[in-house]
């Protein structure tokens, strides 16, 4: 355990640092910092904040978590999270005096958001039995990606295995408990739309993609949308279509392949419908 380890006044620790490059910083999340620890029977941190966001594994003994004023106890394979500018307390446990922790410190747009898919909040900041088989293997994984960040592929595979490792921690959406509710289900189902409406997908593929009867589907989507799920779609494209006819001087035949049509005569027929104008003459009218 003690591998790579340095001796400090509370701990024996190996200290990982990154410095995320420009590129890195671009996207929505990369790691700062990682490191193991184990502890010696003075060992506490805080009371004590920080800018980023950090999760910590249980490994072994048992860790006093203080949070909000209220303190837990935590085991083996449990894991506790520090949200930005929160001020936390850890300490090991004196009635066992035994402590091993691995812990990955995060920032970026998507880091409080992936501590609340695992169900982590400012008020429930720690998840029980987290650590497992799998999860300990990408775990190991991202602490050896972070420790080599100039290896080919380096930087990217840590911040890849870190999104991993949020995804195995991540509850299975098969739990019945997990069971997404009308809303949720027709809210994922307006994002996936959104998302692919231009790439020929069908009521039947959003249907599926939220795991919905299609004439369920249609039935709820309509009541709550206020349009059908055909409809929704349509409206997209017919907004895009006339988008790229009125700011560009792109081919009409182009502009409908791009908005999912399988060729210029569906579109035209499509569009002169929804808008009693033709493509071309609706592109002159604009520009005159």
């Amino acid at each position: 355990m003690r591998q790579r380890m340095k001796e400090y006044d509370t701990e024996y620790a190996e200290l990982i640092y990154c410095t995320p490059s420009v590129l890195e910083k671009e996207g929505a999340l990369w790691p700062l910092r990682a490191g193991r620890c184990e502890a010696k029977p003075s060992y506490k941190a805080g009371p004590k904040w920080i800018e980023c966001c950090s999760i910590h594994f249980v490994r072994e003994g048992q860790v006093l978590f203080t949070y909000k004023d209220r303190q837990i106890a935590l085991k083996k394979g449990d894991l506790f999270a520090m949200f930005p500018r929160a001020v936390y307390e850890y300490k090991i446990d004196p009635a066992l005096l035994q402590l091993e922790m691995t812990w990955i410190a995060f920032d970026g747009p998507h880091a409080v958001k992936l501590l609340e898919t695992i169900g982590m909040s400012h008020d429930m900041p720690f998840v029980r039995g987290a650590l497992n088989k799998e999860t300990d293997d990408m775990l190991r994984r991202l602490l050896h990606a972070i420790r080599h960040p100039d290896t080919e592929g380096g930087r990217l595979q840590a911040i890849g295995l870190l999104y991993g490792l949020f995804a195995r921690l991540s509850p299975s959406p098969e739990t019945p408990s997990n069971k997404p509710t009308r809303t949720a289900w027709l809210e994922k189902s307006v994002d996936f739309i959104d998302t692919h409406a231009f790439e020929g997908v069908t009521v039947e593929d959003a249907a599926a993609y939220v795991g919905v009867h299609r004439s369920h589907f249609s039935g709820v989507f309509a009541e709550r949308m206020g349009v059908s799920p055909l409809q929704y779609m349509q409206r997209l494209k017919m907004n895009k279509g006339a988008l790229l006819l009125r700011e560009t001087d792109k081919p009409v035949t182009e502009i409908a392949l791009s908005v999912g049509y399988p060729d210029l005569y569906a579109f035209t027929r499509a569009f002169t419908s929804y808008f009693g104008l033709s493509p071309t003459k609706y592109r002159r009218g604009v520009g005159g």
